[in-house]
């Protein structure tokens, strides 16, 4: 559910940075829907996501040219966060991409409710693949397709993800994420409202990325 206070502060930042002619960050919005096992529409929402980890700002910078050679983790330091905790001191690490039925790449939902930090590396509760208790079948990785508005001069990616609940109990989702295809979180927004999944329900999650070029290409 969007918040109108908040769409109102994000087009004033976007008016400003057109006025400065700088592109601004990369919007994302996350669009949910939920089918139950007839194929009935049982939710649909749309929510913004807020929050890039260090691992996005990292490896933007990274990618200019620098090195990630640094030991630590956080600020001040270039680095890489894998889920794992390990570190991570590769080059730009990698498209959000996920594959078949892989529980650590691309996009992710979990059951946690710990506040967003800029420094989280993984979900607070991630639902990993499988049929038992709280766990979620990943039938296809994530998949993107890529599209350009010429009037607004807006590009977006919209990567997408299915999971369906076949665990036998109803699980709630509070939290979604994606990964850079090296396992290493960029992005994690806690839901409001949250998702429920009975029983062999779909989940459907649709990441919207765009970035607004009208700066540089009016």
């Amino acid at each position: 559910m969007l918040n109108i206070r908040e769409e109102e502060k994000i087009k004033k930042l976007r008016d400003a940075c057109r006025d400065l002619k700088v592109v601004p960050p990369p919007d994302i919005m996350i669009d949910l829907q939920v089918h139950d096992k007839d194929g009935n529409l049982t939710f649909n929402d749309i929510q913004r996501g807020h929050s890039w980890t260090r691992n996005f700002w990292n490896n933007i910078f990274v990618w200019i040219g620098s090195n990630a050679t640094s030991a630590v983790f956080g600020a001040g330091y270039l680095s890489f966060r894998h889920y794992t905790g390990s570190l991570v001191f590769d080059a730009a690490v990698g498209r959000f991409n996920g594959r078949l039925a892989n529980s650590n790449e691309g996009i992710l939902v979990g059951k946690g409710s710990t506040a967003f930090s800029i420094e989280d590396y993984k979900l607070d509760d991630q639902a990993i693949e499988g049929t038992g208790t709280g766990q979620l079948n990943h039938a296809l990785g994530t998949t993107v397709s890529t599209t350009y508005d010429e009037p607004t001069k807006i590009w977006t990616n919209i990567h997408s993800r299915i999971f369906t609940n076949n665990s036998g109990g109803t699980i709630i989702i509070t939290e979604t994420g994606i990964y850079f295809g090296s396992q290493c979180l960029v992005e994690r927004s806690l839901l409001d409202p949250v998702v429920t999944m009975v029983d062999s329900a779909r989940l459907t999650v649709n990441y919207s990325i765009s970035m607004d070029f009208s700066a540089i290409d009016s």
